[in-house]
């Protein structure tokens, strides 16, 4: 009977003494945590309101427990700076989770993070940390290791993988880790499903190990220095999924049997130096993306391409593929895009790639394409860009793509297309470029265009419109647009505060090479304007004379035209040369800009040594010192430039280059763009020419 008093006050005993222990460890994880807390600061989330030193550490909120202890912290994508208390968190004896992934963390990975001895799952991505990835090697029992996109450089600890034998991801890219060969240690990792190495400096060659790796779903390893030919051992990854290998340095064919990877749905080999056909993936009949581009594949695309049911995107361009696209591509799926530009394909236009309605981009320029745009492409009211420039395209544009709702690009330059521009364009809200040049178009262009309100580039060289341009074409105020149907060139602008006819180039030319002392009043003109101007060409032509003359340059002179309406212009008159750079008779291209009213003939261009050339580039320097004056209201030399100095050394920031030398200039397109970019006006221009003499560029 005096036992069972003893053996109660015994019980009783430990019974205390161990919620004594769990009172103290649950107060060393609280301590912790606040440490945690204090440690890390966050502006746009409430995870740390539960975080209260009167709440028990269980029911904070990210953390999960587990017989009171605490086995897991979750505060990922929480916006969450500072530094990580390694020393502190390491102390949890049973955290198997830490997940502190998206979130803005900085400074240094301590070494205290090797007391984390039963961590499972370490997820540290897309942070902002520095230094380089401390010794591993203790942390044996992880399967997840996440330190992608998280600014850690130096030389990464790869043979602390060794012990991670039940890793399942591995994700360590986009990091500048210093240059290293493929890790030998990963050849180890069997049960490994997920390979993340993308931008972090692996070199050499894909080591023939990799067939180890036979669990792998994805298998990443872009933006490297990788080198040589893929292994034929990669074929043994059956259950891959993904497979990325763009811009590497890769050379040689697809290996034998890279079919068998019947799984996959995702392959990215582009911009490598990969050759060879593309038949090995011909029964790849899962594929969702597909992309190739910048390599060096030759021969057909395979006709099985046409059955895949789930192709959604097709990039294969820059190569060197010849023959007609399958037919039927893109027809199954709800297809995105297909880019095959820049290689020698011929055949037609399939017609069922919109079918399912999601098309966006239809990029097939530069190829031997022929016959006409299929009908169907008419009701495609998904697509943004529509591109088929330099092929052997004929026949009238379908009625309908003229309008479609969301395109934003037309490129059909460089085919042999008839018709016209139809009234339904007006329709086509979205459509910013219209690149038409080089076709045999026809009739007026429709007064229904200036509905196009976001319009900023229209090229309509080389065809056979006639009649005359909208005048209502000038209420498009982005447009900056590169057309030719006339021999003049010419270009013009606007200000925020007042319309201002900034930079008007008219091209004249002679109608012989030996009528030098022809007036300029009996050249031939055919000006099409854009804009309402308020000024005819015989106002220019009269004021060109030596009264008015208010600069020099080495390709022309600068002339101030008042025009009937009271406004002041300066008028470039540029001379042509002939191939070796001698002045000719007067043809000339007066360019016209606001004038100050101030003679500018401190500044001689000839006597600082410009060459007389006029080509693309040689009269930058010139008329960039006569719109400087423009935008600054300041003469070419003032006292405050400083000795030696003028207008062209005090405005550095608004060229690129102050060289003389016309090949060490920008073009006078490049300076327009600068000077847009510096925003002294907002410029809205177009340029006209005739037959042959336009530039084709993509604005």
């Amino acid at each position: 009977m005096s036992a069972r008093p003893t053996f109660h006050l015994t019980l009783l005993s430990l019974l205390s003494l161990l919620l004594c222990f769990l009172y103290l460890a649950t107060a060393d994880d609280l301590q912790i945590l606040l440490t945690i807390k204090s440690a890390l600061q966050n502006t746009n989330s409430n995870i740390f309101n539960s975080w209260e030193p009167n709440n028990p550490p269980c029911n904070f909120a990210g953390i999960t427990c587990s017989q009171g202890s605490i086995t897991s912290i979750d505060l990922s994508n929480q916006y969450l700076s500072g530094s990580i208390p390694f020393n502190s968190i390491c102390q949890l004896n049973s955290l198997e989770t830490l997940s502190l992934g998206q979130n803005h963390l900085h400074g240094p990975i301590t070494e205290d993070i090797a007391n984390c001895v039963r961590l499972q799952y370490l997820d540290l991505g897309n942070n902002f940390f520095s230094g380089s990835v401390p010794d591993l090697s203790p942390l044996s029992n992880l399967k997840y290791l996440y330190m992608n996109n998280s600014g850690f450089s130096g030389n990464f600890p790869w043979n602390s993988l060794s012990n991670m034998t039940g890793l399942l991801v591995l994700s360590l890219g986009d990091n500048p880790f210093e240059r290293a060969l493929f890790p030998n240690s990963i050849l180890g990792l069997t049960q490994l499903n997920w390979l993340y190495l993308t931008n972090c400096s692996i070199e050499g060659e894909i080591p023939r190990g990799i067939g180890n790796l036979t669990e792998l779903i994805n298998l990443e390893l872009s933006d490297s220095f990788i080198s040589g030919e893929i292994p034929q051992e990669i074929s043994r990854l059956k259950k891959l999924w993904q497979l990325e290998l763009y811009n590497n340095n890769l050379t040689g064919k697809f290996p034998s049997g890279f079919g068998n990877l019947t799984n996959l749905e995702n392959f990215d080999a582009s911009m490598n130096y990969l050759n060879g056909d593309l038949s090995e993936l011909r029964s790849l009949t899962q594929l969702v993306t597909l992309q190739l581009f910048y390599n060096e594949f030759s021969g057909e695309i395979p006709a099985e391409f046409g059955e895949f049911r789930k192709l959604v995107n097709f990039s294969v361009y820059d190569n060197k593929l010849t023959g007609p696209l399958p037919e039927l591509i893109g027809s199954w799926a709800e297809f995105d895009y297909i880019d095959v530009s820049e290689n020698f394909l011929t055949g037609r236009i399939p017609p069922e790639m919109c079918k399912r309605g999601t098309m966006r981009k239809l990029l097939m320029l530069q190829n031997n394409f022929s016959g006409e745009i299929p009908a169907t492409y008419s009701n495609c009211t998904s697509l943004t860009r529509f591109r088929v420039s330099n092929n052997s395209l004929s026949g009238v544009i379908p009625s309908g793509i003229w309008g479609l709702p969301n395109l934003g690009f037309i490129d059909l330059a460089l085919n042999q297309f008839e018709g016209s521009i139809t009234p339904d364009i007006g329709n086509a809200k979205s459509l910013s470029q219209i690149m038409v040049a080089d076709n045999r178009f026809s009739g007026d262009l429709p007064p229904e265009i200036s509905k196009v309100t976001e319009l900023i580039a229209i090229d309509l060289s080389n065809n056979q419109f006639s009649g005359d341009i909208p005048a209502t074409i000038g209420e498009l105020k982005q447009l900056y647009s590169q057309s030719s149907l006339t021999e003049q060139q010419f270009i013009w602008a606007n200000t925020q505060q007042y319309r201002l006819l900034l930079s008007f180039v008219l091209h004249l030319k002679k109608s012989s090479k030996g009528d030098g002392d022809r007036s300029l009043k009996e050249e031939s003109w055919d000006v099409k304007s854009f804009q309402v101007l308020s000024f005819t060409e015989d106002e220019i032509i009269d004021s060109i004379k030596q009264d008015n003359l208010i600069g020099k340059g080495g390709s022309g002179n600068v002339y101030k035209v008042v025009v009937a309406n009271g406004k002041e212009l300066a008028v470039k008159h540029i001379w042509n040369s002939d191939s070796d750079g001698r002045k000719k008779s007067r043809s000339t291209t007066p360019m016209l800009a606001k004038s100050t009213g101030r003679k500018s003939s401190e500044f001689d261009a000839e006597s600082m040594g410009i060459p007389n050339k006029v080509t693309e580039k040689s009269d930058v320097y010139s008329f960039g010192v006569v719109l400087m004056e423009l935008v600054t209201g300041k003469r070419p030399i003032e006292p405050e430039y400083g000795e030696n100095k003028d207008i062209v050394s005090w405005v550095p920031s608004k060229l690129k280059t102050k060289g003389k030398l016309p090949a060490l200039r920008p073009t006078m397109r490049s300076v327009v763009q600068m000077l847009e970019a510096a925003e002294p006006c907002k410029l809205v221009g177009i340029i006209i020419s005739k037959d042959g003499g336009s530039k084709k560029e993509e604005i």
